[in-house]
């Protein structure tokens, strides 16, 4: 059971029992799914199928949301998430590498002054 198996010559995932507990890749997929990752990406990091994917994530949405709330990915994407809040914080955050990268790429590119001002000053 769990066991990968050959269907029309593409490697896919026999069928098991969602358990959250006990799978690293069920695990996975909600946890990527609220940064935003799309179907496809979760599938190649899991090792399963999209279908297994888009179910692992319905099942986890199905007993966690409110009714009528919206899922997780689209909180995401619209910045509304507590995912979404917590990443732009960390990005946006003076000591962030990611902001860091981007300050990198801007000055060889000539587009950060020497003597930034605004929103753009003490971020070194």
């Amino acid at each position: 059971m769990g066991q990968a198996t050959f269907k029309y010559g593409a490697r896919t995932t026999a069928p098991r029992k969602v358990n959250f507990f006990d799978f690293e890749s069920d695990f996975q997929c909600p946890l990527l799914a609220a940064i935003g990752l799309s179907t496809s990406a979760i599938a190649e990091i899991t090792g399963l199928t999209d279908g297994q994917v888009m179910y692992r994530i319905m099942k986890f949405e199905d007993a966690t949301r409110r009714k009528n709330e919206r899922t997780s990915r689209y909180k995401y994407r619209n910045g509304k998430g507590e995912v979404a809040q917590a990443l732009i914080h960390t990005v946006t955050g003076i000591k962030s590498p990611v902001k860091k990268l981007i300050i990198t790429k801007m000055e060889r590119q000539d587009l950060y002054s020497p003597r930034p001002k605004g929103v753009m000053a003490n971020q070194r």
